[in-house]
């Protein structure tokens, strides 16, 4: 074998490539600062914050964040930096103490505003437009019914507030009421009212998530964001064919897979029902209102199918716990059919801004329909044109 032949071929082909990647690259970097691609700019700077602020490190409720954190949150169609305050939520600071008039919304990455920023949150718009303050206690990360309470109980509680307004996602808040192998997580045991607070472990320090065992450090892919345009226009058309695929199967109800509106079980809903409850008892003659989340997956089911189980379920319990109710979908459905896909982010099942936006604007008509005596709020049965 000619081994100098073979150093000029390898050469070649490396100058060859270099160029190619040079020249995408510099494509890229036209396309995007032409705003033909809507897709981030490069900051030339290593990644800030941690990879990972969720962390299960609470022994009542497991998963939490620390105080005064931060993460830079990337993903292919959104780039936010998150920061927590002094308790560990994701928002700006809340005295305990105050004489004024607010709300503690209870949730899990729904409510937290996953892969939003602060500004463009469901729970800083309503602060924003009734001049009333909604304390933001949700978070990510197997988050459910059972740590609503005790997250409730241990810690949201402690606020001074004359409302709990509590968002129940059933795509995976039932399933989240069941131990976690990885996780230090709580959960219901028994039957129904008799029930015991376990823990999928007895040490949390044994949980993959805790400080001990998880990694914290940023992937390849932060790299490659802040340093290339080529990464992030990849990252945009990835988004937007996402999107697209997303927007047709909603458009032809083609959308398959799990639908909780459809898809649960009796003992999950009982659950779900006692941790309402031990929230309801201790918020006492507070008004408690409970907002139900569809998944696309719920909305196609629904149309379908011509009927809404869990919502009926849910305004039967809603007068028999006395809470106010109110299921998403029909008013999604009824004002923003034709851009479902829109409600939530390109590359992901949350909240797009522009949903946090409709979601804002249900909830105040929501408060509008409903006072403390009036309990009940549910919808029917919608069906999608």
């Amino acid at each position: 074998m000619d081994t100098q032949k073979l150093k000029k071929n390898i050469k070649g082909y490396g100058i060859s490539l270099l160029i190619t990647v040079i020249l995408i690259e510099v494509l890229c970097a036209v396309m995007v600062e032409s705003s033909y691609i809507e897709a981030r700019v490069p900051t030339y700077q290593f990644p800030k914050g941690k990879r990972t602020i969720y962390v299960d490190n609470n022994e009542h409720f497991g998963v939490w964040r620390y105080p005064n954190d931060s993460m830079s949150f990337v993903r292919r169609c959104f780039d936010v930096m998150l920061t927590t305050n002094s308790y560990g939520a994701l928002d700006i600071e809340h005295p305990r103490q105050t004489e004024q008039k607010r709300v503690v919304v209870l949730g899990d990455s729904f409510v937290e505003g996953y892969g939003v920023a602060y500004e463009d949150r469901f729970t800083t718009h309503l602060s924003e437009q009734t001049g009333i303050p909604h304390l933001n206690f949700g978070t990510s990360g197997n988050f459910g019914p059972t740590q609503y309470y005790l997250l409730y109980k241990h810690l949201a509680s402690d606020f001074d507030h004359e409302e709990v307004l509590i968002f129940f996602l059933p795509s995976n808040d039932f399933r989240d009421d069941y131990p976690d192998a990885m996780r230090y997580n709580p959960y219901w045991d028994g039957t129904y009212p008799d029930y015991t607070l376990r823990y999928s472990m007895e040490d949390i320090n044994e949980s993959k998530w805790s400080a001990k065992n998880i990694n914290t450090s940023h992937g390849f892919g932060s790299y490659a964001r802040n340093f290339s345009y080529a990464a992030n226009v990849v990252d945009y058309i990835s988004a937007w064919l996402n999107y697209a695929r997303k927007a047709k199967q909603v458009k032809d109800g083609t959308i398959k897979g799990y639908t909780s509106y459809f898809n649960y079980k009796d003992e999950e809903l009982l659950r779900v029902r006692y941790s309402l409850e031990q929230i309801s008892a201790l918020a006492g003659d507070r008004p408690m209102r409970v907002v139900m989340i569809p998944s696309l997956q719920d909305f196609i089911a629904v149309r379908d199918n011509g009927e809404n189980p869990l919502a009926a379920e849910m305004a039967a319990m809603s007068t028999e716990v006395g809470f106010d109710f109110l299921d998403l979908l029909p008013a999604m459905n009824e004002e923003h059919a034709d851009r479902l896909g829109s409600l939530f982010h390109s590359c992901d099942g949350h909240w797009s801004p522009y949903g946090h936006e409709v979601v804002t604007d249900i909830i105040k008509r929501f408060y509008q329909d409903t006072d403390s005596t009036h309990y009940g709020n549910a919808q029917g049965p919608v069906s999608l044109p």
